[in-house]
């Protein structure tokens, strides 16, 4: 855009080509920060590159006009004030979308919901550990083949209360006989009690 920002300027003179550049980049924030739209977004974010595309250009057509002996200097101010630009609008906008509330870039007419991702799994308990007379962890297993097969202990959420509502239960369906088949079963040993299956439980993995 520099290149026809060049020409736009030769034409017209930088005053005039910057100052429509500048307005371009003005609808184009103005449009990015209150946008409902992903596809008007996207037009907006594109007319406020061509607008600084554009001014850069007519700036640099400026510089030899009002600075002709020192065009250097001035370009470095130009190009340092251009960065300086560019670092302050996209934590402007972002201000005035914290302003707005939840409804972030969306409009008063729609807006976005904020919503967790949770990726669930059933398992079937086929154990559980302790340490002395604390609860540690379950042995957690699924179904494959009309074999249960572990996957993994389950170690973490377990407040105190919790812990004095299952342990009862628990303590109630323990079997001497490992549940588990396969090369990853669990062996046993000191802390580890087996569960009569099915013993089923939906754990949450929430990401993010």
């Amino acid at each position: 855009m520099r290149v026809a920002g060049g020409s736009c300027a030769d034409r017209l003179d930088g005053e005039r080509t910057a100052l429509m550049a500048l307005f371009a980049v003005l609808v184009g924030s103005l449009l990015m920060s209150f946008s409902a739209s992903f596809p008007l977004s996207i037009a907006a974010e594109r007319l406020m590159a061509i607008g600084m595309g554009v001014n850069n250009a007519a700036v640099f057509k400026m510089v030899p006009t009002y600075l002709p002996e020192a065009v250097g200097g001035a370009s470095g101010w130009v190009g340092g004030l251009g960065a300086f630009g560019g670092f302050v609008l996209p934590p402007t906008m972002g201000f005035i979308v914290e302003l707005r509330g939840q409804a972030g870039y969306a409009s008063s007419l729609r807006d976005w919901t904020k919503t967790k991702c949770r990726a669930g799994q059933e398992v079937v308990l086929g154990g559980w550990t302790s340490e002395g007379s604390r609860f540690r962890s379950l042995l957690a297993g699924v179904y494959r083949d009309k074999h249960l097969i572990y996957v993994g202990r389950i170690g973490t959420g377990f407040g105190k209360d919790a812990v004095k509502r299952i342990l009862p239960r628990l303590k109630e369906l323990t079997v001497d006989k490992n549940p588990f088949e396969g090369r990853n079963a669990p062996r046993h040993q000191m802390g580890v009690d087996w569960l009569k299956p099915p013993a089923r439980m939906r754990p949450s993995i929430v990401f993010g």
